[in-house]
């Protein structure tokens, strides 16, 4: 869809649908506002975050280190609305008050959106509609183009397995372990904010001096001590040194940019990559 429908529609859709929904959960709680808002994000989230990636791969080049300069100064940037956001959630009187707020926060991103924000994939790099279901394997055939796109594939699937669960299993562990509750998850969660807003700088700084592949290991070795530290610790609050050691564990920037730049080679669009 990123390659059809182009960038901007998908950008301006996410926030609209979240400010909807959000907006009305507030002021009229009920299951009729939560499950179709829920079933909704889930399916736009994701597509958002590789609209970004798009747009900034279309404006400063797929997976260049101009790239990741600008992509880490809107991750920083969005660290810091994030830590605001935690901090007045927790003041806030009620949590309808919290998701009204949310919601016209949501408003004014899809206003800001429609109005600053320019579509960026031009018309020769746009896709002509296609039925996605005549070919339920497309994903299959598309990483099969080369030797680095199939080992790629392979690393990005051992990557987001234990990303699904491993945020709330870890919360439920130390729940149980230790005993937290909102007030401990709170200072973890607004732990993770603060460190969030150095930890792009430093990925920035860890690509460069160590290349791609080698920061990728690192973070993985850190992830790894961060896991046994949860675990095996019978103290607490060594809980939160798992968020100051976030700041070595960037994700999986550094295999998105080595996706991207095997995907370019082969002539893929961004968008048949999200796909």
């Amino acid at each position: 869809s990123l390659d059809v429908l182009g960038r901007k529609k998908i950008l301006l859709a996410m926030p609209l649908v979240a400010s909807f929904f959000r907006t009305w959960l507030g002021l009229r709680p009920s299951l009729t506002a939560y499950v179709p808002g829920r079933l909704l994000m889930g399916l736009l989230l994701p597509a958002y975050i590789s609209a970004v990636e798009a747009t900034f791969g279309d404006l400063f080049g797929r997976g260049t280190d101009r790239y990741q300069w600008w992509s880490s100064r809107l991750e920083v940037f969005n660290n810091i609305i994030g830590t605001c956001t935690i901090y007045l959630a927790g003041r806030a009187k009620d949590a309808r008050t919290g998701l009204v707020a949310s919601g016209i926060v949501y408003g004014i991103m899809a206003l800001s959106t429609q109005l600053f924000v320019a579509e960026t994939l031009s018309d020769k790099m746009r896709s002509a509609p296609k039925r996605i279901w005549v070919d339920p394997f497309r994903a299959a055939s598309f990483f099969n183009q080369s030797t680095e796109l199939r080992w790629l594939a392979v690393l990005a699937v051992l990557e987001r397995m234990p990303l699904y669960a491993g945020a709330n299993v870890n919360a439920a562990f130390r729940r149980k372990k230790f005993g937290w509750g909102v007030k401990e998850t709170s200072r973890m969660m607004l732990a993770d904010q603060v460190i969030g807003i150095v930890q792009p700088t430093i990925t920035s700084t860890l690509h460069k001096k160590l290349g791609l592949q080698s920061a990728m290991a690192l973070a993985k070795c850190t992830q790894f001590c961060s896991e046994a530290n949860t675990m095996l610790t019978p103290v607490a609050d060594t809980m939160y040194l798992n968020s100051a050691a976030a700041v070595l564990c960037h994700g999986n920037s550094a295999l998105n940019r080595l996706m991207d730049r095997a995907a370019e080679e082969v002539g893929a669009g961004r968008g048949e990559l999200a796909g």
